[in-house]
């Protein structure tokens, strides 16, 4: 069984959780950790409980395969040092986390012509470049690393990667699929909406009961439930028509105008309003409750 060496370069949230599951999965071992400082490159060893903590991307030792997950921005720069301070070996895989990057970002390294920096050899090194992203908020490493079995991950990337990134994300549980290159930015946009802004309606569900009288801990309690009550009805439905609730589904026109009559915050009744008419599209009401609907959205935005 082939066990590949890794480096992680930005091993954040994110990457302390990767390396830990890399290095507990017995077909990786993690050679060398770059942070922003050695002291943090130190603790995400520690987490890790395997490789060395670096200072800096020049001593690195070559890896068969290198993950960046430093934040998005920072891709590309990384990609351009490892390449400027030869540190990608022949025939190994340089790979990036990034949701809404796609392996363009890793040009450098995928159309490097010589691993010593030498003009006169104009001959293409088989350098591999993927992306693998992780369809899960990285809130917290160990509680990431417990709960990763059944973690989506988006692979991008040619068979040849595939081949070797697949078993080994599989082997803690991981439900790969292909994504593609062209749509990259759509589909992150999709994981965020699903994601980040479901902690967002959390919040503002929680300021609404907040500010009917309840405790902060009993609103938070309340909107958490609430989430997790409607998630697990799509999930077991298998349906996200099938698992609508409310007023806009029994089509109750009365309600509505009381919430929006109810909510002195102006994002909120904002959000409100575009969520009610996002709902429409999905509710199996009839159509003149549709309409009737329709007119109260666009009055009550007007005013």
């Amino acid at each position: 069984m082939n066990i590949y060496t890794v480096n992680i370069i930005g091993a954040g949230k994110l990457g302390k959780a990767i390396g830990k599951l890399l290095a507990d999965s017995n077909k990786c071992s993690i050679q060398g950790i770059v942070n922003s400082n050695i002291e943090s490159s130190q603790k995400a060893i520690e987490f890790i409980n395997q490789g060395k903590a670096y200072s800096s991307i020049q001593e690195l030792p070559l890896a068969d395969i290198t993950f960046i997950t430093t934040p998005d921005d920072l891709i590309q720069i990384i990609c351009d040092k490892l390449v400027k301070n030869n540190k990608i070996k022949s025939n190994s895989i340089v790979i990036h986390c990034s949701g809404i990057l796609n392996i363009d970002a890793l040009n450098s390294a995928k159309n490097l012509k010589s691993l010593n920096n030498l003009d006169k050899l104009d001959k293409k090194v088989n350098v591999y470049t993927a992306s693998i992203h992780p369809v899960k908020s990285f809130a917290d490493s160990l509680m990431a690393v417990n709960n990763f079995k059944g973690t989506y991950c988006a692979f991008e990337g040619c068979e040849y990667t595939y081949n070797i990134i697949k078993p080994i994300f599989d082997s803690f549980g991981s439900i790969i699929f292909k994504v593609n290159s062209e749509q990259k930015e759509l589909y992150h946009a999709a994981c965020v909406i699903a994601s980040n802004y479901t902690v967002t309606l959390t919040d503002m569900a929680k300021k609404c009961f907040q500010d009917s009288g309840l405790s902060e801990q009993m609103a938070l309690n309340l909107a958490n439930k609430l989430v997790l009550n409607a998630a697990n009805n799509i999930k077991k439905l298998n349906s996200t028509d099938l698992a609508l609730t409310g007023p806009i589904d029994r089509e109750e026109l009365s309600t509505i105008k009381k919430h929006l009559t109810a909510l002195h915050n102006k994002h909120i009744k904002k959000a409100y309003i575009i969520l009610a008419r996002n709902t429409i599209c999905l509710c199996k009401a009839t159509l003149d409750f549709k309409n009737s609907l329709l007119n109260l959205l666009k009055k009550i935005s007007r005013n």
